[in-house]
């Protein structure tokens, strides 16, 4: 009667473990299943070719993604209109391919892609942005890479295209490369075929070949701190170059700026242009430069055009190579230091227009403050409510025709009679006087108490006798 009870227990129990083995064995064969497959912990939802996820969609990628979509680590291409988002720690890799194959998308990554290929690959428009510490690496082709499309690239982290592009373009390529990021490759960035390329760099575009190259039109701004270099050129476009720097740019064997058109730059007083040949340089244009910083070459021309250029070197201004328009003119004002190459610091084929002085602008505000103030302490000789820069204008002219420069207060200490009534001349009224036997002319505004030998005016009208 006892081993009834006994064996009913026994047996449920053992039932029990056979189960728990059972589960077991189906977890662990489908954990294998799951890592013959690739890809584990991936991408949600996922891509297909239907296509799916369908535009609008946001795709989370979290942990350790790799081949969820055949070769590629995530889509197919085929997607289009989602936004991507790689968290913080997380990897998205193509072991074959490209780490994200997409039609058209949004790409935010905090983490790492990487492709053997390409890192993030659209076959249409993508934007990306590459957050600090964030990682987009392609192997073969290029970091960011678009096959019809145009790409804007905002980093902050690191971009490498270790054998080709870092950033490629078919069409526009608009790319911010914001303080301590690094856009590398072969060629930095890559522009395409009659668009423009835009970038806006505070941190490091290098380039083995070069660090931007444009077929079309190209616009670049470097801040100070910035720097884009290429084992080449340091940027080059195949139309037009507009540039404004204030960082560093570098060309090592050839040119730190080359243009196959025309090219207008701006450099700043703590920027520094280089190359090798030629610091810039236009194979068919003309070239118009504004500098306050440094432009030098060490064997070649800081500045050749293969047409007209022209030149305003400012007062902490340096350029030393010399320059040269082969087939056009050269018009050139300095007010800092240009020096030569080769017994050459000014070249042109047909004219060459130099105006070399001292810079005045520094000194104006302080001339025209210093005159404000004598005008306020011969206030009683010039009431004059405003001090303008237009009024320091004058023009004195003797009967032999020389001008001078025409100052009230020297004209008054000359001509001080106290007590005389002020003189108010029109705009278009001429003042003649003979102080000393010669003939001189002030005009417009106001001028003091004059005494002309025996003859004075009053108040605008024909002298009298005293």
């Amino acid at each position: 009667m006892t081993r009834l009870p006994i064996r009913i227990w026994c047996f449920p129990r053992q039932r029990l473990l056979i189960w728990r083995a059972a589960a077991a064995i189906a977890i662990t064969a489908t954990v294998t299943l799951a890592l013959m497959g690739g890809a584990y912990a991936a991408c949600s939802p996922a891509a297909d070719n239907s296509p799916n996820p369908p535009p609008g969609t946001t795709i989370t990628c979290s942990g350790v993604t790799t081949d969820q979509n055949g070769t590629n680590g995530y889509g197919t291409g085929n997607q289009t209109g989602i936004v991507i988002n790689v968290d913080s720690g997380a990897s998205v890799t193509g072991s074959v391919n490209s780490g994200i194959n997409i039609g058209n998308a949004t790409v935010s990554n905090s983490g790492s892609i990487t492709g053997a290929t390409n890192g993030v690959f659209s076959q249409n428009d993508v934007t990306v942005t590459n957050n600090t510490g964030a990682t987009i690496t392609g192997t073969v082709l290029s970091g960011i890479g678009s096959n019809n499309g145009s790409v804007t690239v905002v980093n902050s982290g690191t971009i490498t295209g270790n054998a080709n592009v870092g950033v490629f373009a078919f069409v526009n390529a608009t790319v911010t490369n914001n303080a301590g990021a690094t856009i590398a490759g072969d060629l930095g960035v890559n522009s395409g075929y009659s668009a423009v390329g835009n970038v806006t760099n505070a941190g490091n575009i290098i380039g083995t070949s070069y660090g931007f190259i444009a077929y079309g039109t190209g616009v670049v701004s470097n801040a100070a701190g910035g720097l884009i270099s290429g084992g080449i050129s340091g940027v080059q476009a195949n139309q037009l170059l507009n540039v404004t720097n204030a960082g560093t740019i570098t060309g090592t064997t050839s040119y730190g700026l080359e243009v196959t058109g025309n090219m207008d730059v701006t450099n700043a007083a703590a920027g520094t242009i280089t190359g090798a040949t030629a610091a810039i340089r236009a194979n068919s244009g003309s070239i118009s430069v504004t500098n306050f910083g440094t432009i030098s070459s060490p064997t070649g021309f800081a500045a050749s055009a293969n047409a007209n250029l022209t030149i305003t070197n400012g007062v902490t201004g340096s350029i030393t190579g010399g320059m040269a328009a082969n087939l056009g003119f050269a018009h050139v004002t300095n007010h800092g230091t240009i020096s030569g190459l080769n017994n050459i610091a000014i070249f042109a084929f047909t004219d060459v227009n130099v105006t070399n002085r001292r810079w005045r602008a520094d000194h104006e505000p302080d001339q025209q403050r210093n005159l404000c103030q004598q005008w306020r302490r011969n206030r009683r000789q010039f009431r004059n409510p405003k001090c303008r820069r237009l009024w320091l204008r004058h023009s004195r002219r003797d009967e032999c025709g020389g001008d001078q420069q025409c100052r009230r207060a020297d004209q008054w200490r000359r001509h001080r009679r106290p007590r005389q009534p002020r003189i108010r001349l029109s705009h278009q009224l001429r003042l003649h006087f003979r102080p000393c036997g010669q003939r001189h002319l002030c005009e417009h505004g106001w001028v003091g108490r004059v005494q002309c030998g025996d003859h004075h005016w009053r108040n605008g009208r024909d002298p009298v006798r005293r």
